[in-house]
């Protein structure tokens, strides 16, 4: 699980870095409103392409833990790998 949340090889910010020069090329650069350009679990928290690119990162930080618990049959805190804190980002699915 370390991996996940050390990024070591810094491959989890350059996805971030192009998912913000992607909207700032494509959407940013010809007007697009953020609101209707995005869908899913976090485009209802994009305030800007920052906010939408850290929800991103943080989903997949979340899915990946609990793809590894399943996996490998572990019990890490996953709502604590995701972003750092006990706050209810990644609870578990239920049953």
């Amino acid at each position: 699980m370390d991996a996940i949340v050390d990024d070591a090889k810094g491959k989890v910010e350059k996805a971030r870095a192009k998912i913000d020069n992607f909207f700032d090329k494509k959407c940013s650069a010809k007007g697009y409103d953020l609101s209707e350009a995005l869908s899913g679990s976090c485009a209802a928290s994009a305030v800007d392409i920052a906010s939408y690119s850290a929800c991103v990162v943080e989903q997949g930080a979340c899915t990946a833990c609990r793809m590894m618990n399943a996996a490998d049959v572990l019990v890490a805190d996953c709502d604590q790998v995701d972003d750092g804190e006990d706050n209810g980002s990644c609870e578990s699915p239920a049953g």
